[in-house]
């Protein structure tokens, strides 16, 4: 673990995320979830592209209209 850097809360239990560098071979970086373990798909390699990847969000409710399914309503 590292220093904090700002990080939104996890998507799926609103924990709080953690910063995490793997340095087995070259210095890579990845957020967590300290709650529910989740974590990006992807390791990065510097902590600015690894907090962009976790905060990087897409809100439905705010960005589209949901409509009624065709085939079911």
């Amino acid at each position: 673990m590292i220093d904090k850097v700002d990080l939104k809360n996890c998507p799926f239990c609103g924990g709080e995320a953690e910063m995490v560098v793997y340095t087995n071979y070259n210095d890579d970086y990845a957020v967590r979830c300290t709650k529910c373990g989740a974590t990006v798909p992807i390791w990065r390699e510097t902590r600015e592209e690894a907090a962009r990847q976790w905060n990087k969000r897409f809100d439905v409710i705010d960005k589209i209209e949901l409509k009624p399914c065709p085939f079911c309503d």
